[in-house]
């Protein structure tokens, strides 16, 4: 009975995991359907899936030339800590989102801030005081500006910077779900790959006079298209007529 009841329960757990596992697959589809006014369009290069603790994956994302690429990261457990990190080939870092490590900084620098009040209460000397004094000044400098970055990193959907290329560029995405004591092992990842094409510099056409002119390179093409199939007609036209009456002059010759 023993056995039977540890069976079913290691099977229940496995459809639970199969079946949160393609919940994940689908979680993208929550994201970038809305029509931004910026212009961008969900890229179908858009993808979501399962982590776990302590797990990096990686996703190969090809930027099309002549396009603005925007990336956004959603995690579906927010308590989960998650490090986000998009490069080049060539290992030149575009986006480096790591709000975890930011946190254990700001705490080792507040302990260390601390620590140093404790080192400057106990100086010996004016000058030694003043000395110490400088240094936590430049401290608590430091610790306001991580404080900043954590609490923006908190309010905001992790988004990389806009990224515009002339050619293809392969870039790569690097997603690690931080080993951390939290209550839930897994969250769902999805990785949203916006684009738009890019603007020209300098002075550029509207999109209504956009549509007029690709209208009028339509026609004009379909113009040259109908005069080049006229011409043709009209040359094989004459060819024939030529060589019928050719051919009748020799039936009279006989």
């Amino acid at each position: 009975m023993k056995r039977i009841t540890l069976f079913l329960s290691i099977f229940i757990a496995g459809l639970v995991m199969v079946s949160f596992s393609q919940n994940c697959n689908d979680y993208i589809l929550k994201f970038g359907n809305d029509k931004a006014s910026s212009g961008f369009a969900k890229d179908v290069q858009s993808k979501s899936g399962l982590f776990k603790k302590g797990q990096s994956h990686k996703l190969n994302i090809v930027f099309s030339k002549n396009k603005d690429f925007v990336l956004k990261f959603y995690n579906s457990m927010p308590q989960n800590k998650v490090s986000y990190k998009m490069m080049t080939e060539a290992g030149e870092v575009l986006f480096n989102y790591d709000n975890y490590h930011l946190q254990k900084e700001l705490k080792e620098k507040e302990e260390a801030l601390k620590q140093k009040q404790m080192i400057c209460n106990e100086a010996k000397s004016r000058d030694e005081e003043d000395a110490i004094r400088k240094e936590m000044k430049d401290m608590a400098a430091e610790v306001t500006n991580l404080k900043t970055a954590v609490q923006k990193d908190k309010n905001t959907v992790p988004t990389s910077e806009l990224v515009s290329v002339t050619d293809p560029v392969n870039v790569v995405v690097e997603v690690t779900l931080e080993d951390t004591e939290t209550p839930t092992s897994t969250s769902c990842i999805a990785v949203l790959v916006l684009n738009r094409p890019s603007e020209g510099e300098g002075f550029q056409d509207d999109q209504f006079t956009k549509v007029q002119k690709e209208a009028e390179a339509r026609k004009t093409k379909q113009d040259a298209d109908a005069k080049t199939a006229a011409d043709a007609k009209a040359k094989a036209d004459a060819e024939a007529k030529e060589k019928a009456e050719v051919d009748k002059k020799k039936k009279k010759g006989k």
